[in-house]
């Protein structure tokens, strides 16, 4: 069974492929990009992280922590927006939605 690589070449030839790999500004991009990460890596190394982990180092310290007063506004905002949701006591009570006429029966 033949590689998918190997299909394209047989299709497009050796010459093509070589010229849109050299040209082809997503496949630039893309190895530029392996590079740099990869010589971030390399020198966080010695502190146990890669580039991924240093990019979420950055932005948590950017994040300026939460205050004790905003967190209690975002809890009493999450009370009030849960409040507005009928209980399962509520939603069990109601007649199914075919007795009330919400779902079309048999189309």
């Amino acid at each position: 069974m033949q590689s998918d690589n190997q299909g394209l070449v047989r299709v497009m030839g050796k010459d093509v492929i070589a010229e849109m790999a050299s040209t082809c500004v997503l496949m630039r991009t893309r190895l530029i990009s392996r590079a740099i990460t990869g010589i971030h890596d390399e020198k966080l190394q010695p502190f146990g992280i890669g580039a991924a982990h240093f990019a979420l180092l950055v932005v948590i310290h950017q994040t300026q922590p939460a205050k004790r007063d905003d967190r209690a506004q975002e809890l009493n905002n999450l009370k009030l927006e849960l409040a507005t949701f009928p209980t399962l006591a509520e939603e069990e009570a109601k007649p199914p939605l075919k007795a009330r006429g919400s779902v079309a029966v048999g189309s």
